[in-house]
């Protein structure tokens, strides 16, 4: 009998397996971040498109603002996407020095929000 160590196959499926479960361990609990801002009543979480109505008749446009300070990818895992979004955001209030934008949080339980 061939020694499992030794079996490329078995050697894959437990390469693999780790990934899927250190994957699963990153996307359950971790918080996500949304741009908002103070006055916008509606959660950009639960009423997006009422929050996002809101938002751009406004002019604040918190959605395209993170776009264009975030480096979202295709060739990123949601998950890292997400921590991606939530550097923008910090850096958005750190240096945005209009009062009126804020952050709104969610966790993410389920592997998605």
């Amino acid at each position: 009998m061939i020694n499992q160590l030794h079996n490329p196959i078995y050697l894959l499926f437990i390469l693999f397996y780790t990934i899927i479960k250190k994957g699963e361990e990153e996307m359950a609990g971790y918080m996500v971040e949304m741009l908002t801002t103070k006055d916008n009543p509606y959660s950009p979480f639960e009423e997006f498109d009422k929050w996002f109505e809101f938002d751009t008749a406004n002019g604040y446009n918190c959605a395209s603002y993170v776009d264009r300070v975030a480096c979202f990818s295709d060739s990123l895992s949601d998950y890292e996407n997400d921590l991606e979004q939530n550097r923008a955001v910090e850096s958005i209030l750190a240096h945005d020095p209009n009062p009126i934008y804020t952050k709104e949080v969610y966790e993410v339980t389920d592997g998605g929000v």
